[in-house]
């Protein structure tokens, strides 16, 4: 009897400035076609995540179970680390099949695929997480619900952008996501931070500073130009940042009591 076998590797770069791997961390995830991922640093500013697939014949399905979970993997590396983690890039692929003949002999047959163009860096400092951290947070990937995973998404995107009015509407966009409405964002906020100015209301009474600014710029009005805003925005950015950051950590722990 013939028996054929194959194994192969499907490899995505991506673009990150603000993590280095000391080590490459390997990790599993749920698929019975995967036999393991690893991650690792590459060049300046750059990740590898690599999938070792077994039992699949064509590059094209092996690319199709590697590409169902690159998403997920790098939205909550982005996460987890506040990481800029940008789009990822298909960077090889190879299928070895062995075929072991009824005698005995073997025959290996190499299904390669072309090697794409690298990615184009920029020098960033970066920090180095403890590897066991990492391995741990993308060993739980297969237990998040499909709402979490989706948070994890709109906060990666939302690193990807640079102008501080579309990263601020996206952020309380994702507040208003968790928590309904504007009344239970700025309940939430006051919570969080308890000394956070405030401003008359009509509709609530009271608005936070950050609701105001989230108001001002979709009611924009002559004697509070949008530039003002922005120039206001920069000032409390990286404190909002972390409230959204709360807030989804808070989804975070309703997910694990629930399981």
């Amino acid at each position: 009897m013939v028996k054929r076998t194959f194994k192969g590797t499907i490899e995505y770069t991506a673009e990150c400035r603000e993590i280095c791997l000391a080590e490459p961390i390997i990790f599993s995830v749920q698929h019975l076609s995967v036999e393991r991922v690893c991650l690792e640093s590459k060049e300046a500013d750059i990740i590898s995540l690599k999938f070792f697939i077994i039992n699949e014949e064509s590059l094209e399905k092996a690319r199709d179970i590697a590409e169902h979970f690159l998403d997920r993997i790098l939205n909550k590396i982005a996460f987890s680390f506040n990481a800029y983690v940008g789009i990822p890039r298909f960077s090889s692929g190879i299928i070895v099949e062995e075929i072991i003949a009824e005698d005995g002999t073997k025959s290996i047959t190499v299904h390669p695929s072309p090697t794409t163009i690298g990615i184009s860096t920029h020098g960033f400092f970066k920090t180095t997480p403890p590897a066991h951290r990492i391995t741990d947070l993308l060993n739980d990937l297969p237990y998040e619900d499909d709402l979490l995973a989706h948070y994890y998404s709109q906060y990666r995107f939302v690193l990807l952008n640079t102008d501080p009015i579309a990263v601020f509407m996206a952020f309380y966009n994702i507040l208003l996501d968790i928590l309904g409405d504007q009344k239970g964002v700025d309940i939430f906020i006051r919570h969080h931070e308890p000394a956070v100015q405030e401003f008359p209301d009509r509709r609530y009474g009271k608005q936070t500073l950050y609701t105001k600014l989230r108001n001002d710029i979709a009611h924009a009005k002559k004697d509070r130009p949008l530039k003002q805003v922005s120039e206001e925005i920069k000032t409390i950015l990286s404190k909002f940042k972390m409230l959204v950051r709360k807030a989804i950590e808070q989804e975070q722990h309703k997910h694990d009591k629930g399981n």
